[in-house]
């Protein structure tokens, strides 16, 4: 009886041995799908290495791993590597550029990427544009678009052009991951002036702590005061003197109204001259 038992024991190793084996032959001949590679660094001006474009590849690539964002990079110092009507302005045509740029890169990866963030560097016109499409329209409306630029603009007046694009990729993935509706330029948001409030409010805390710890005094001129031999004496009144201030009414009569966006009705956008 133990005999069989473990004979039986051995046919089920056997057995599902033979079941591994089989799966793992079959699996050789099932194609497996690669992962797609996305070119989202163009350098039109030779302005980066190979080794830095590489780098700055892997940067977008890993933040659009984490968002599902991409966060596109051209350089150029023509503008004339995607066609678009010129209008005879440098900065229109950059703007311009940047949209045909976007819609190349879609047609390229068949409209499977929406999402897109765009920084276009106009090198010879010494401008910038950061734009942003489908979702990151919002996420990274002209506000922020604008707050990516004073991030950046430094670094493109110094000319150090792999600091501008690697700044860029961190700072769009920063500002576009606050919600809707919220101004990540507040100062609100400013981690120092959060400290400083922090600060504050713990001295205030820690003062009042300090002047209640040596007691509380709880006499008073009444606690000396004999209610029952005390009177008013006499009493009397002092004129001292009248002022008058005459001060001038005016009216005076304020207007304001909203203007809209210059992103245009498909994109978010704001550019700046370095």
């Amino acid at each position: 009886m133990v005999k069989i038992i473990r004979n039986h024991k051995s046919y089920l190793r056997i057995l599902l041995l033979l079941s591994i084996t089989i799966a793992s032959m079959f699996s050789l001949f099932v194609p497996v799908k690669a992962s797609e590679k996305v070119d989202r660094i163009y350098d039109y001006t030779n302005s980066l290495s190979d080794e830095q474009e590489q780098e700055l590849e892997d940067l977008a690539e890993k933040y659009y791993n984490k968002s599902n964002y991409n966060f596109l990079i051209v350089i150029t110092n023509t503008l004339s590597e995607y066609s678009y009507d010129s209008t005879g302005n440098s900065d229109a045509d950059c703007r311009l550029y940047s949209v045909a740029f976007q819609e190349s890169f879609q047609e390229t990866y068949e409209q499977k990427y929406p999402n897109c963030a765009i920084l276009a560097i106009d090198i010879k016109n010494r401008y910038a544009y950061v734009s942003g499409y489908g979702e990151l329209k919002t996420q990274l409306d002209d506000n922020r678009s604008d707050l990516v630029l004073k991030k950046i603009t430094p670094q493109l007046k110094r000319d150090k052009w792999f600091s501008v694009c690697k700044n860029y990729i961190y700072q769009a993935y920063n500002y576009s991951q606050f919600n809707e509706g919220i101004d990540p330029g507040s100062l609100f948001y400013n981690t120092f002036l959060q400290l400083g409030i922090a600060l504050v409010i713990g001295g205030v805390v820690i003062a009042v702590l300090i002047i209640n710890s040596g007691g509380k005094m709880t006499a008073s001129a009444m606690t000396y005061l004999d209610e029952n031999n005390s009177r008013v004496v006499a009493q009397h009144d002092h004129y001292v003197r009248t002022s008058t201030h005459r001060t001038k009414r005016s009216s005076s009569s304020s207007s304001g109204g909203s203007s809209s966006g210059s992103g245009g009705s498909s994109h978010s956008g704001s550019g700046v001259h370095f």
